[in-house]
């Protein structure tokens, strides 16, 4: 009985060990699952965040090739712009050429200054005086000039 006794009392203190251990493992055990849970949590904050982020890059990007491609749209309709608006110079600038040939006049290469061309007009015509056709030549001329100098300028604005 004695020996049943002592046999007892050791299972007894290897029970209350056991259930201490037990204990103590159960604890780490709910340690361990709050901090899987915290850990999942963050897990999946983060993954929602990135997914955001990946969102607005995309975003980001389609919106900036669409801004490129505007911009582009927006180039080649000014460059049309442009030659169409130098073929208009090109054609002006001609046709102010053959009225100063029809008129008698010819231009210096700057442009600065009109001359008469016809040396054999000596007298008045048309009862006009040399320097009232000369007036309303010049005038003519600097009408003519000023537009061109105006779309010119139009251009290069």
């Amino acid at each position: 009985m004695e020996e049943n006794k002592e046999r007892m009392l050791k299972l007894e203190s290897y029970w209350i060990e056991a259930q201490t251990l037990c204990h103590t493992v159960n604890e780490h055990l709910k340690e361990a699952q709050c901090q899987y849970t915290t850990l999942e949590k963050k897990y999946n904050k983060a993954k929602k965040l990135i997914k955001d982020f990946q969102q607005k890059e995309l975003e980001f990007v389609q919106k900036e090739d669409a801004e490129r491609k505007r911009l582009e749209d927006t180039e080649k309709a000014h460059l049309e712009e442009i030659q169409g608006l130098q073929v208009r110079i090109a054609a002006l600038e001609s046709e102010l050429m053959q009225l100063m040939k029809q008129n008698g006049i010819q231009m210096n290469n700057n442009n600065n200054s009109a001359q008469q061309q016809s040396p054999g007009m000596a007298g008045p015509a048309r009862g006009e005086s040399q320097e009232d056709g000369d007036v309303l030549i010049q005038s003519n001329l600097q009408k003519q000039l000023g537009l061109s100098t105006l779309l010119k300028g139009t251009l290069t604005d």
